[in-house]
C-alpha cells in the first residue's frame, strides 16, 4: 500500500523507500496526510520522530498530553522554570514516570529570549502552548502578574515560532473562561466572549495573538477553547462541576 508522508523540508521523495517497524514497507512522497503518522523522511533509509515543544508539561493537561505522544511515536521536549529542575520531587511529579523518555529545557515564558532560544534549539514539528497562571480566583489577587505573564509568554512562544520554526503547528489552550457572563448556554464557537476575570481577559488575548498570527503571518496556528474536567494528576483549585469536550478553532478564515 502507498501513502504520502510530511516531508517540511520540501525535497522531493518519490520512489523513496521506508523500511520501519511501524511503516512497513512503504512509497514516500513529499505531501501530508491526515493519519496518525509520527516519521519524517529525510532520504532513502533515513528517517526521524516528529518533534513536539510543550510548554506547561509539569500540569495536569501537559502531563497527559506528554504521555500520549510518547506513546505516539512523538519526541517529546518540555520547557519548564529553571527551578522544577533543581527541585525535581515536588515539580516534576506528574511526569517523574516519564522522565527518562522526555527532554526538558529550562525557560521562562516571561523572557522571550529564552523561549526564542529553546523554538530554536529543538525546530519542533508541533508546540503545544499550555502554561498560564490558570487559577481564576489567583489572577484577582495578582491581576497584573496573571495578565502579563499569560498575554506575554503566547506572544513570545508565537514570536519564537514565526522566526525559527514558521512550519510548525502551534495549538494554544483557550479557556471557557473567556465566555465569563455567557449569553447563552451552552456555548460554542460563535458564542460571544465577556470575561469576568483578569486570567479570562489573558485568555482571549491569547486567543486574538492567535489567530493574528495566523492570518498575518500565514501560520498554522490554532485555538482550543478548553473546559474544567475531573481526573487523577488535576488541582484541588479548579471546579469540578464543568465538563466538556475541547472545541478547536477553525484553521480557514
Amino acid at each position: 500500500m502507498e501513502y504520502e508522508i510530511w516531508n517540511p523540508w520540501g525535497r522531493e521523495l518519490d520512489s523513496v523507500v521506508c523500511s520501519t517497524s511501524r511503516l512497513k514497507t512503504t512509497r514516500c512522497a513529499s505531501k501530508r496526510v491526515d493519519w496518525p503518522l509520527t516519521v519524517l523522511v529525510l532520504q532513502e533509509g533515513e528517517y526521524l520522530m516528529k518533534k513536539v515543544l510543550l510548554t506547561g508539561i509539569t500540569g495536569q493537561d501537559g502531563s497527559y498530553l506528554a504521555e500520549f505522544l510518547l506513546n505516539k511515536g512523538y519526541e517529546v521536549h518540555g520547557i519548564v522554570r529553571r527551578v522544577a529542575i533543581e527541585d525535581p520531587e515536588h515539580r516534576l511529579w506528574r511526569i517523574r514516570h516519564i522522565l527518562d523518555k522526555l527532554t526538558l529545557h529550562a525557560a521562562s515564558l516571561e523572557s522571550f529570549a529564552s523561549i526564542f532560544n529553546v523554538v530554536d534549539k529543538v525546530q519542533p514539528d508541533e508546540i503545544y502552548h499550555l502554561a498560564a497562571q490558570s487559577f481564576v480566583s489567583y489572577s484577582f489577587e495578582d491581576e497584573f502578574s496573571t495578565i502579563g505573564t499569560n498575554i506575554s509568554g503566547t506572544h513570545h512562544v508565537l514570536a519564537a515560532m514565526k522566526e525559527r520554526a514558521p512550519r510548525a503547528r502551534f495549538y494554544f489552550a483557550a479557556s471557557s473562561e473567556m465566555y465569563g457572563n455567557a449569553k447563552e448556554t451552552p456555548q460554542n464557537e460563535n458564542t460571544a466572549f465577556h470575561p469576568r476575570s483578569p486570567y479570562g481577559i489573558s485568555k482571549v488575548a491569547g486567543f486574538q495573538l492567535t489567530e493574528n498570527y495566523r492570518q498575518a503571518y500565514n501560520l498554522y496556528a490554532v485555538s482550543g477553547i478548553c473546559f474544567n474536567l475531573s481526573r487523577p494528576g488535576g488541582v484541588l483549585n479548579l471546579s469540578r462541576e464543568k465538563l466538556s469536550t475541547p472545541s478547536l478553532e477553525s484553521n480557514s478564515d
